[in-house]
């Protein structure tokens, strides 16, 4: 999920994400109910938030809902999967392949390379998915001349920052991901329309007008 602007219902839109397709997935897999003992796939939403101001919305449910005395032991808590790449803080996923996206995403939305990773091979997957979220047609070029396997990429950037113009970087990363995020509402929006969401529904759930949702249908 990429998000422009602070929104103080984004833990409880995630959750509520999560839980359409988690239903979505058992209705589709069984006829009646799950069968016992069996497990689920994990679903994890991470929300990539883009904006230029400080995140200083709830990141837990319980930051957003009332907790009434006495029934703390029986709240559910859901947090959110936030990461800010406007911030220098650096998020340690423990997975190659996700830890490379990040990065990959950070070294761009701050249009700097650090000394460190220059010779540092990304996880090929990870380089196409940097790509389809900044619309980059270096990274694009970069992935289609490699190989299967780990690449290399940090030089190429690196030259690419230095030749073109801190405006034209910045112009041209903030409207690849805002069709980034276009697309992404548009898929969602979509999908919820199949399932026999009316739009009036849809723009109460995602608090959006209903002109906003039927703009973007006929403009994507």
């Amino acid at each position: 999920e990429s998000q422009s602007y602070v929104d103080p219902s984004m833990v409880a839109r995630v959750m509520e994400y999560e839980s359409v397709a988690r239903m979505r997935y058992i209705r589709q897999n069984f006829k009646k109910h799950v069968p016992m003992h069996t497990r689920l796939p994990m679903i994890l939403t991470v929300v990539l938030y883009v904006g230029e101001s400080k995140w200083n919305a709830a990141r837990r449910l319980s930051e957003l809902e009332i907790i009434h005395p006495g029934f703390e032991d029986m709240f559910n808590e859901f947090k959110l999967n936030l990461i800010e790449l406007n911030t220098n803080h650096k998020y340690n996923t423990g997975e190659k392949a996700t830890q490379d996206f990040f990065d990959l995403l950070r070294m761009i939305y701050r249009k700097q390379v650090l000394k460190e990773n220059l010779d540092r091979e990304f996880n090929r997957d990870a380089l196409y998915f940097a790509y389809v979220v900044t619309k980059n047609k270096e990274l694009l070029s970069i992935y289609q001349k490699s190989e299967k396997g780990d690449v290399r990429v940090c030089r190429a950037l690196d030259e690419m920052f230095e030749e073109s113009t801190n405006k034209g970087i910045q112009m041209g990363i903030k409207q690849g991901i805002e069709q980034g995020i276009a697309l992404n509402q548009f898929e969602v929006y979509q999908t919820m329309l199949d399932k026999g969401f009316s739009v009036k529904a849809i723009a109460s759930i995602f608090s959006v007008s209903e002109e906003s949702i039927k703009t973007l249908l006929l403009r994507t």
